[in-house]
């Protein structure tokens, strides 16, 4: 795989990009450009062959398919590595709300904020957030601070609400103030932010479900009132 120099600011946008969605394909930034170009020279080959192969219709400007399939493979890594920080958002901010609640009733019980982490974690469902807080749990044992630990956590992930609780932590950790309260506030914040993106997807749902009824109608749209008038037209004409 070609290895490509970058520019530091590049370098960090793709390594953010690159934590954030957990890195499925194990690569760092300059490898992730290096494919990029590959695949942008593999979907030009791709094209080519598909033109001197004869097999595109004649209505398609050769120059058209080769920038296309150009493209689509360069975009092909950003497209997947952008797919996976989504799909890890969405589940980190879907399973937070039961965590802090946990979280909460654990240390309203007299355990502090890293002893009741570890306890909580083997009454998670098996997730991403089980999976990261056991992490942070390791980190801590091994003398992280909770600052670094929770600030490191947050940055794995494209989620205010996530960044929300682990500051508002670090904050009444700080202060020496009761976290109790803290979780209480950040469990309902969270899970109204979620309840929020629900009831916004639904109501996407029905606007986007209205598309293909569409589509299915007009075939019936143009019998019923399309091929009437053509009929008549050429009863005119003829």
């Amino acid at each position: 795989m070609p290895v490509i120099p970058l520019s530091e600011e590049r370098k960090k946008g793709l390594q953010n990009l690159i934590v954030k969605s957990g890195n499925p394909w194990h690569i760092n930034s300059e490898e992730f450009v290096g494919l990029t170009v590959a695949l942008s020279i593999f979907g030009v080959l791709v094209g080519s062959a598909v033109i001197a192969l004869g097999v595109i219709p004649s209505m398609i400007p050769p120059i058209v398919l080769i920038i296309f399939m150009g493209a689509a493979g360069a975009a092909l890594p950003y497209s997947t590595y952008n797919s996976r920080k989504e799909t890890r958002t969405k589940a980190i901010e879907k399973e937070l709300p039961e965590a802090l609640d946990l979280l909460t009733i654990t240390i309203a019980s007299g355990q502090a904020f890293e002893f009741a982490l570890e306890n909580i974690i083997r009454q998670l469902p098996e997730g991403i957030l089980r999976t990261e807080f056991g992490k942070v749990v390791v980190e801590l044992q091994a003398g992280s601070t909770l600052e670094k630990s929770l600030t490191d956590f947050s940055h794995k992930f494209e989620s205010s609400d996530l960044e929300s609780f682990t500051r508002a932590v670090i904050q009444t950790s700080k202060l020496g103030s009761d976290v109790t309260e803290t979780l209480t506030q950040q469990a309902d914040f969270v899970r109204s932010n979620y309840e929020a993106r629900i009831e916004a997807m639904i109501s996407r749902l029905e606007t986007t479900m209205f598309i293909p009824l569409i589509i299915t109608m007009l075939p019936a749209f143009m019998i019923i009132f399309i091929a009437p008038t053509l009929a008549s037209i050429s009863e005119f004409l003829f």
